[in-house]
C-alpha cells in the first residue's frame, strides 16, 4: 500500500507542480496582458490628444487662410480700381495730347495764312461738359491779356462755342 500513495503523491506533486506552473504562466500571461492593455489606453490616450492638438491647428490655419483669402481679395479689388483709374487717366491724357496737337496746327496754320480757324480746336467734343472745358482752356490760351493772345481769335472762339451749344441742347 505504500507504493501506490507513494506514487499518488508524486503525481499529485506533478500535477500541483504542473498545475502551478501553469498558473504562474496564465498570471505572467494576464500580467502581460494587463500590461499591453494599459499601454494601449496610455497610446490611445496620446493619439487623442494629438488628434486634438491637431484639430486646433487645422482651424487656426484654416482661419488663417481664410484671412489671407480675405486680403487677397481687398489687394484685388484696389488693384483693379487703380487699373480703372489709370485706363480713364491714360484716355484723358490721349484727348488733352490731341487737344494740344490740334493747337498745334493751328498756329502753324495761323502763321502761314491770317485766316482763323477754330472749328478745329472743338474737334472730337461730344457732350456739352467736354465742350465747356474745352471753352475755358482756349479762354486761358487765346485770352488778349496773354502772350500768346488775340482779339480776333477770342470772338470766333465765342462764336464756335456759342454756335456748338445751340447745336448739342437742341
Amino acid at each position: 500500500m505504500d507504493k501506490p500513495c507513494i506514487a499518488t503523491e508524486e503525481a499529485v506533486n506533478i500535477i500541483r507542480s504542473w498545475y502551478f506552473s501553469d498558473s504562474d504562466m496564465e498570471r505572467q500571461t494576464k500580467r502581460e496582458i494587463l500590461r499591453e492593455a494599459q499601454e494601449l489606453k496610455r497610446q490611445r490616450k496620446l493619439l487623442e490628444l494629438e488628434k486634438d492638438e491637431f484639430s486646433r491647428n487645422k482651424a487656426i490655419e484654416e482661419k488663417r487662410l481664410e484671412q489671407q483669402k480675405n486680403l487677397f481679395d481687398a489687394k484685388w479689388k484696389m488693384l483693379e480700381e487703380e487699373w480703372r483709374k489709370l485706363a480713364t487717366e491714360q484716355e484723358k491724357l490721349k484727348l488733352r495730347r490731341q487737344f494740344y496737337s490740334q493747337l498745334e496746327k493751328f498756329d502753324k496754320k495761323q502763321s502761314r495764312d491770317n485766316g482763323i480757324c477754330v472749328s478745329e480746336f472743338f474737334c472730337g467734343v461730344k457732350t456739352a461738359s467736354s465742350l465747356k472745358k474745352r471753352y475755358k482752356d482756349l479762354i486761358k490760351i487765346f485770352h488778349p491779356d496773354n502772350l500768346s493772345g488775340d482779339t480776333v481769335v477770342i470772338q470766333k472762339i465765342n462764336q464756335e462755342y456759342e454756335e456748338l451749344k445751340k447745336s448739342m441742347a437742341g
